[in-house]
C-alpha cells in the first residue's frame, strides 16, 4: 500500500510523454473512470498486476514498470498520472524531503551506504540524506515511510495558581503574591527526579548551580548520574552538553524545579513548581545549529530512567507541526512499555491555523498533552506595575515617566528596595564612545544615551544591546536611552545583561539631562496598577484539537504567556550567572514544564506516603503509574472560561491541586484511588463508595494505558492505527437513587484514554454510589490495558474503614439496551450498536438524501447495500456538514471503531465526496462529531445508475460533475487530514438548518 507520506511527491509535476522513459519504481495514480471501470482492461493490456502492487482505495499504487510499460501508460494521459520514485534529489526543489521516519525489521540496514540512519526503537528508524527514495521503497524489510518534519521547541504566580486556584493574588506590602499552598505543606518534589528533553541546560544558572561539583555527563554508551549534585543528576549528550543561545531548555527547567541556593534571594520568588526535585537532562540541540535531533531510543531511555535513576516524569516542550504518525506511535509504545513513566508534551503553537493543529507526538493517546493560557491576574498586575515606573528627584519636584524595554532582567530589579541612582551624562555619538568608556565613568551610575549614530544598516537594536552589555560589564546600574522603541531582541541576538534598560517618553529625556547636570540623586518608584485585569483564557497561539481521528487533545491547560523563569548565559563562558538572570518567554513550551512540575508534586504525594494521613510516611509509599498521575491531574482540572469540558481548546481545564488534595478539609472531603488494574476483553469492574455529604462535587476520573499493536505485523493497515484505541474502556456512575452518569456531558466517550464524570454538588446524593469500568471486546496483543481510577468528594478522607473505594464481585451493568452478561452489555440484534447497545444501525436507501443529526459524543451507525449489476456507475458518497465530523467506512459491521482496515476520514470541507471500492456490495458507516452537535446530509450513489427522486431531474448533470470531481478528490484526499484551516470559535450545540444537498 502506498503510504500517506508519498502524497508529498505529487507536488512534482507528472512525467510527460516526451522522449525516452527509463524503467524503475513509480507512483501511479488512476483517474476515477480508470479506477472504477477499466482496471482489468489495463491489467491485461500492459501485463501489470495492479492488485499485487497493492493499490489503495484512493487509486494510488507503488509499482515497478519497464521502460515499455511506462511509455505505454504515459500515452494514456486521461487515465493515469505517473510519478517517478527513482530520481536524483539534487535535481528537485530545495525543500524536497531527504529525511524520513520508517518502520522496518529490527535487523534493517539501508542498502544505500550514503543514507544516515538512527534507531529510535527496535523497528523504527530515522533516516537522512536519502538521495533516492527507491532504495527504501524497494526494500522488502521496510514498511510505512513518513516524511520527517522539522522538530521545533514550542514562576512566581503560576506555581501558586496551580496549587490554590487563586488567579488574583493578594497584595503584600507593595507586591502581589499567590501562596504556594502545597509547597508550604511539604510537597516540594523531594526525592523526585524529572527528565527534561530540551535544548540543554545552563548548569551555571543560580537555579541549578552547585559550587561543589559539575553536573555528571552521560551518553548512549555510559549512563552516568550522581544524586549528590544539588539539582542536576546528569546531562545526557544527544547533541552536546550546553544549552543553546535561545535558553529554551534552561527556562523550561526553571519552571519545573528551579531554586537558588539562598533561601532569601529575590530570584527564589520565581522558583519552580517542585523546587526540591532534581533533573536528568537530555540535550537534543547543538549550540549554533537550528532545530532538534531526537537521536535516542525513547523506550530504552524510559526503561533506564525508571529502573536505574528512579525518574518517572518526562517534560517535552518540542514536537512537529506536521503529523509524524510513527513518532506518535513510538511514544505511545514507550508509555505502554514503561507504565510508571509519564510523558508530558507541548500541544504546539499553531493555534492561529485553526482546529486539528495538535503537534506530534502530543497527539499520542498515552501521553499528557498541554496547551497554554494567558497569565493569571496577579502576574498581569506585576507586569503593568513594571511598565509604569517613574524617576523622581530627591527634592520631589521633577518626575519622569519611563517604560522598560523587552529585556526582562528588570523584573528582578523590582523585587529590591527602591534604588537611588546617581546620574552620569554620557552622550554617545559613535560606537567607539561606549566601547572605550573607562570603568571609572560608568561604575555605580545610570547611563543616559542621548543619541546613537548607528554604524550599520538596521543596527539600532544591536547597538543598544551592545551598549547595555558594555555598561553592565563596567559596573553601571542601569541605562536610559532617548527613544520610543522598546528593545525586544537582545536575548534573541544572544546578548544578555543583568541591568535594567529603559527608554523615555514625551520628552522626559531632557528632564533627566537637566537633573544629571546638578549631580542629583534620583529614585526609581514603582507605580501599582489599579486597572481591571483580563481573565485568563487560551493563549492565541495555542494549538487546538482534535487529532486526526477525532480524539480530544489537548488534555490540560496551564499558563504559558509571559512566563518568568531562568535566563541562560553565554554557553562559552563557564562561570556562575547573576542572581538577576530571569527572562520571560511565551508558548506551550512554557506551560509544559509547569505541568511536569505539577505531576512531580502529585508523585511526591503518593511516593512519599502522604496519601493516607496527609503527612510524609514512607511506610505508606505508593509507586504510581503514569495513568494515576494523569487521572489525578485531570480530576483536579476545571475550565478557565466556563466551557463544557473536555473540549479541543482547554482539554479538561486547568489543574488545581486544591481540588484533589484534602489537607485542610479532610474531615468532610476525601480522595480515593485504585491503580495498575488490568482489565480483559468484555470484562466489567464494579466499585462502590459511600458519600457522606453534599458540600462538594463528586468527581470520578478514569485514565488508562492503552496497548500498542505491533505495527510491523499489521502490514498495509499499520498507518491507519498509529494512535487509535485498541481497548475502549468506559466509565459510568450510578447514584443511590439509580441515576446513571456518563462522561462527556452524559454522552459517553469512545475515543480517549481519559474520561471524567463531575456530579455537581447540587445533584449529589448522600449514600452509596456505584462506579463501573467496562472494556469492549478488544483484540489482545502482547499487553492488556491497565487503568487508574480516582474519586474525590464529600466523605472524610482519613476514614478508610467506612469510606473506601471497594471493588465488588457483583455482575451488573450500569445501563444496557441489550442483554447484560457478567457486566458486559451484549446486543441481541444486528440493528443495535454501541457500548450499551444504545444506538440503532440505520438502513440507508441508495440514491436518496439522508438528513440526520450528529450529537457530540455519540456515534451514528448506518448500513447501505449497493447493486452489483453490470454497467452500473461506480459507487460513491457525498456529505454536507456544518462543522468538522469524522467518518469510518467498512465492509464489515463496525464493532470497534479502529479495527484493522477501518480508516478514520475527517470531513473537513462543507461538501465532501468519498469514492468507494467498485466491488463493494454492503457498506457499514459510523459517523461522529467532537466539536459540537450538528445537522448533516449525505447520499450514497451507485447500483443501477438510476437516481431516484428527489434527485432524478439533475441526475446526468450530477454524474458528469462527480466523474470530473473525483479525480481531484483522489489527488487531494490525503491532504484533507492535515490541511484544515478553519477556526471554530463556537462550541455550543447549534440546530440551524444545514445547507441543502442538491443532486
Amino acid at each position: 500500500m502506498i503510504k500517506d507520506s508519498l502524497f508529498d511527491y505529487s507536488k512534482l509535476n507528472p512525467i510527460k510523454n516526451e522522449g525516452a522513459v527509463n524503467g524503475g519504481l513509480f507512483m501511479l495514480q488512476f483517474t476515477a473512470l480508470t479506477k472504477t471501470i477499466n482496471t482489468e482492461f489495463y491489467q491485461k493490456k500492459y501485463n501489470i498486476d495492479f492488485k499485487g502492487n497493492g493499490c489503495d482505495r484512493k487509486g494510488t499504487c507503488k509499482i515497478e514498470l519497464t521502460s515499455k510499460q511506462a511509455k505505454a501508460l504515459l500515452e494514456e494521459p486521461s487515465s493515469f498520472n505517473l510519478y517517478s520514485l527513482d530520481y536524483d534529489f539534487s535535481q528537485k526543489p530545495r525543500d524536497f524531503p531527504t529525511s524520513f521516519i520508517v518502520l522496518a525489521s529490527d535487523d534493517w540496514i539501508p542498502s544505500d551506504s550514503s543514507i544516515r540512519y538512527n534507531s529510535l526503537s527496535t523497528n523504527i528508524f530515522q533516516v537522512e540524506n536519502v538521495q533516492n527514495i527507491g532504495h527504501l521503497l524497494r526494500d522488502p524489510r521496510v514498511g510505512p515511510i513518513f516524511k520527517s518534519a522539522p522538530l521545533k521547541y514550542f514562576n512566581r504566580f503560576n506555581t501558586g495558581l496551580i496549587q490554590t486556584g487563586d488567579a488574583a493574588g493578594t497584595l503584600e506590602g507593595d507586591s502581589y503574591e499567590i501562596k504556594r499552598k502545597f509547597n508550604d505543606l511539604g510537597l516540594t518534589g523531594k526525592n523526585q527526579i524529572v527528565n527534561l528533553v530540551d535544548t540543554g541546560i545552563d548548569e551555571f544558572h543560580p537555579f541549578f548551580y552547585d559550587d561543589r561539583m559539575r553536573a555528571p555527563r552521560s551518553d548512549a554508551n555510559n549512563l552516568n548520574f550522581d544524586l549528590n549534585h544539588r539539582k542536576i543528576v546528569s546531562i545526557y549528550n544527544a547533541s552536546d552538553y550546553k544549552d543553546d543561545k535561545s535558553g529554551h531548555g534552561t527556562h523550561c527547567a526553571g519552571n519545573i524545579l528551579g531554586k537558588a541556593d539562598c533561601e532569601t534571594c529575590p530570584i527564589n520568588k520565581y522558583r519552580g513548581m517542585a523546587p526540591d526535585a532534581k533533573l536528568f537532562v537530555v540535550d537534543v540541540s547543538k549550540v549554533g545549529e537550528q532545530g532538534l535531533s531526537i537521536a535516542f531510543n525513547p523506550i530504552t531511555m524510559a526503561k533506564n530512567l525508571s529502573e536505574k535513576v528512579d525518574s518517572h516524569i518526562s517534560s517535552n516542550s518540542w514536537g512537529s507541526s506536521t503529523p509524524i504518525p510513527l513518532f506518535s506511535y513510538l511514544y505511545d509504545l514507550a508509555a505502554s512499555t514503561v507504565r510508571d513513566f509519564l510523558y508530558v508534551f507541548a500541544a504546539g503553537n499553531d493555534g492561529q491555523e485553526g482546529v486539528m493543529t495538535i503537534s506530534s507526538p502530543s497527539d499520542a493517546k498515552n501521553v499528557l498533552s498541554v496547551t497554554a493560557s494567558t497569565m493569571p491576574e496577579a502576574a498581569q498586575k506585576k507586569l503593568y506595575q513594571l511598565m509604569n515606573l517613574s524617576f523622581v528627584s530627591s527634592d520631589g519636584y521633577v518626575s519622569v515617566s519611563v517604560n522598560k524595554t523587552g529585556d526582562n532582567t528588570l523584573l528582578l530589579q523590582n523585587e529590591l528596595d527602591d534604588p537611588s541612582w546617581k546620574w552620569s551624562n554620557i552622550k554617545l555619538a559613535e560606537m567607539s564612545d561606549f566601547e572605550n568608556l573607562p570603568e571609572t565613568e560608568a561604575k555605580g551610575r545610570v547611563i543616559l544615551l542621548d543619541s546613537i549614530k548607528f554604524t550599520g544598516t538596521n543596527r539600532s537594536y544591536v547597538d543598544i544591546c551592545d551598549a547595555a552589555l558594555r555598561f553592565d560589564r563596567l559596573g553601571a546600574v542601569g541605562v536610559v536611552y532617548n527613544g520610543t522603541k522598546a528593545n525586544n531582541f537582545c536575548h534573541h541576538l544572544g546578548i544578555s545583561f543583568d541591568i535594567p534598560v529603559f527608554f523615555t517618553l514625551h520628552g522626559g529625556f531632557d528632564d533627566l539631562m537637566r537633573l544629571s547636570e546638578n549631580d542629583t540623586t534620583v529614585s526609581l518608584k514603582k507605580v501599582l496598577n489599579e486597572k481591571s485585569m483580563l481573565k485568563m483564557e487560551s493563549a492565541f497561539f495555542s494549538s487546538m484539537g482534535p487529532t486526526l481521528k477525532g480524539q480530544n487533545k489537548p488534555d490540560v491547560i496551564l499558563p504559558g504567556f509571559f512566563t518568568v523563569s531562568a535566563d541562560s548565559g553565554d554557553p562559552e563562558i563557564e562561570e556562575k550567572r547573576s542572581l538577576k538572570s530571569l527572562i520571560t518567554m511565551s508558548g506551550t513550551s512554557m506551560a509544559t514544564p509547569l505541568m511536569a512540575g505539577t505531576a512531580t508534586l502529585i508523585r511526591d504525594f503518593f511516593s512519599n506516603g502522604y496519601y493516607r494521613d496527609l503527612k510524609e510516611d514512607n511506610s505508606s509509599s505508593v509507586k504510581p503509574s503514569s495513568a494515576l498521575l494523569r487521572a489525578t491531574a485531570i480530576s483536579s482540572a476545571r475550565s478557565i472560561s466556563n466551557m463544557i469540558t473536555p473540549n479541543i481548546i482547554e482539554g479538561f481545564g486547568m489543574p488545581n491541586l486544591n481540588n484533589v488534595f484534602p489537607f485542610d478539609r479532610y474531615e468532610e472531603y476525601g480522595f480515593r484511588f485504585v491503580d495498575n488494574v488490568v482489565i480483559n476483553p468484555k470484562e466489567a469492574h464494579n466499585y462502590e463508595i459511600q458519600v457522606d455529604n453534599d458540600k462538594s462535587d463528586l468527581t470520578v476520573t478514569l485514565s488508562y494505558i492503552d496497548p500498542v499493536p505491533d505495527m510491523l505485523s499489521l502490514g498495509e493497515n499499520a498507518q491507519l492505527l498509529y494512535n487509535a484505541l485498541v481497548a475502549d474502556l468506559d466509565l459510568s456512575v450510578v447514584s443511590p437513587s439509580g441515576k446513571v452518569f456518563r462522561p462527556n456531558s452524559n454522552a459517553g466517550d469512545f475515543l480517549n484514554t481519559n474520561e471524567r464524570i463531575i456530579i455537581d454538588k447540587a445533584k449529589v446524593e448522600v449514600g452509596k454510589y456505584k462506579v463501573f469500568v467496562t472494556a469492549n471486546n478488544y483484540e489482545v496483543y502482547d499487553q492488556k490495558p491497565s487503568y487508574a481510577l480516582t474519586v474525590t468528594g464529600g466523605f472524610p478522607h482519613k476514614d478508610f474503614a467506612k469510606f473506601d473505594l471497594k471493588k465488588t464481585e457483583k455482575s451488573e451493568c450500569s445501563y444496557c439496551n441489550g442483554e447484560c452478561q457478567s457486566g458486559f452489555c451484549k446486543c441481541n440484534s444486528a440493528d443495535l450498536a454501541g457500548t450499551y447497545c444504545e444506538s440503532r444501525v440505520s438502513d440507508v436507501q441508495l440514491n436518496k438524501v439522508v438528513s440526520d443529526k450528529l450529537t457530540k459524543g455519540k456515534i451514528n451507525y448506518y448500513k447501505v447495500t449497493f447493486s452489483n449489476k453490470a454497467n452500473s456507475h461506480p459507487p460513491f458518497m457525498q456529505f454536507i456538514i456544518q462543522d468538522l465530523a469524522f467518518l469510518i467506512v467498512s465492509d464489515q459491521p463496525i464493532k470497534n471503531l479502529f479495527e484493522h482496515g477501518q480508516e478514520t476520514i475527517p470531513l473537513v470541507d462543507k461538501q465532501t465526496l468519498i469514492p468507494l471500492n467498485d466491488k463493494v456490495s454492503t457498506v457499514y458507516m459510523a459517523m461522529y462529531t467532537v466539536i459540537k452537535s450538528q445537522n448533516i446530509q449525505f447520499a450514497c450513489f451507485g447500483g443501477d445508475g438510476k437516481l431516484s427522486s428527489p434527485v432524478a431531474s439533475n441526475s446526468l448533470v450530477w454524474v458528469s460533475f462527480v466523474f470530473s470531481a473525483l479525480g481531484l478528490v483522489i489527488l487531494s484526499f490525503a491532504l484533507y487530514l492535515i490541511k484544515c484551516k478553519k477556526n471554530y470559535n463556537q462550541f455550543n450545540d447549534n440546530d440551524n438548518e444545514p445547507n441543502v444537498l442538491t443532486v
